[in-house]
């Protein structure tokens, strides 16, 4: 049996395409049709790379990305030249003081200044031994080896001061006195010891102590305690119906800076036992006044006692009380008393009762003491 091979004629337009030197012709054989297209060949090696096109058209920007972290800072670049000063700003609150710094040399004395005026203080005199009127400002120095008498100025100007001070070591006294004027409310005010002194004070009536200095034992006992007021009475006192004024002195001329005891003895009696009278110190002449020391109260008689000329209880009661004066004041002191039941009675009999106001020095003596 014949093989017939078939042979696929490339065609151009249709028309079939036959070389002179294709075997088939030669053969005298029929082209048949194409057979089917077989694999592809393995790619060739790649041809050098042409030139390059121009550049197309830029495209539009794209939106910005987000910002990326912040690089480390790089080195200081040098300083650049100092800008003009700006204007001053306000002053700020002022710091705390420092500590002080050490002192100083002391500089040169400078000049004297003028003279100032004369001081107030009291002139003192030529020793006196005799019987001397003193001058408004002196301050007289008395020998008093044989006792005699300093009168007080005669003035009329309130605020008028002189003093006197005893020099000698006798035991004399120098007596001093005011023509028609009292010292201090007294008549006279003696000088003992030596070295003791007085400083008296016009007020316009009368002369006051201003001030005193006392040396020594003597003079303490001349100057220290000094009477200033006093009442007495034997008249009877019916104590019923509350408080009474017992005793009242005169007008008395407390001075700032003294201390003043207050001081009362006498006797009181009831016809009741368990009773009792209580007395007290008051500013003025009535019941309404200040009381400046409260005395305390006293028993006439226990339950069962036995009564003095059958019918009555006697007793006796005294007591002090000490103030200090923190101002100048003039007032009368009383001495008061009540009774808690009944009737009791006070005075009538002899001896007198009495009380008695005293200058007893310095008010700092009594730092404690309540006040007039």
């Amino acid at each position: 049996m014949s093989t017939s091979q078939l042979y696929y004629v490339p065609e151009v337009n249709g028309v079939p395409l036959v070389l002179d030197d294709d075997p088939r012709l030669s053969a005298g054989g029929v082209v048949g049709p194409a057979g089917p297209t077989g694999p592809a060949g393995a790619d060739g090696a790649p041809g050098p790379q042409g030139p390059t096109g121009p550049a197309g058209p830029a495209g539009t920007d794209g939106t910005d990305g987000a910002d990326g972290p912040t690089g480390p800072a790089g080195p200081t670049g040098p300083a650049g030249p100092a800008g003009p000063a700006g204007p001053a700003g306000p002053a700020g609150p002022a710091g705390p003081a420092g500590a002080d710094g050490a002192p100083g040399a002391t500089g040169p004395t400078g000049p004297a200044g003028p003279a100032g005026p004369a001081g107030g203080g009291l002139a003192p005199t030529a020793i006196k031994t005799s019987a001397y009127t003193a001058a408004v400002g002196e301050l007289v120095l008395a020998d008093g080896t044989t006792a005699f008498t300093v009168t007080a100025p005669t003035t009329s100007t309130a605020g008028a001061v002189f003093g006197v001070k005893k020099v000698d070591g006798s035991a004399n006294a120098i007596t001093v006195v005011a023509t028609g004027k009292t010292i201090d409310g007294d008549a006279t005010l003696t000088l003992i010891g030596v070295g003791s002194a007085v400083e008296l004070a016009y007020d316009g009536a009368n002369w006051q102590v201003k001030s005193t200095a006392i040396l020594n034992a003597a003079a303490t006992i001349a100057m220290q305690r000094k009477v200033v007021g006093s009442a007495s009475t034997t008249t009877l006192k019916s104590l019923a119906g509350g408080e009474t004024v017992l005793l009242s002195t005169g007008t008395i001329a407390f001075q700032a800076g003294r201390a003043y005891s207050l001081r009362h003895a006498g006797t009181f009696y009831s016809t009741s036992t368990d009773h009792y009278v209580r007395f007290r110190f008051r500013r003025g002449t009535t019941i309404a006044g200040t009381i400046v020391a409260d005395l305390g109260q006293y028993y006439t008689a226990p339950a069962g006692a036995s009564a003095y000329a059958g019918s009555s209880y006697f007793q006796t009661a005294n007591g002090e009380g000490i103030v200090a004066c923190t101002a100048d004041t003039s007032t009368a002191v009383s001495l008061t008393a009540m009774s808690s039941t009944g009737t009791a009675n006070y005075a009538g009999r002899t001896p007198a009762s009495w009380m008695v106001v005293e200058d007893i020095g310095p008010a700092t003596d009594y730092p404690w003491a309540p006040a007039i």
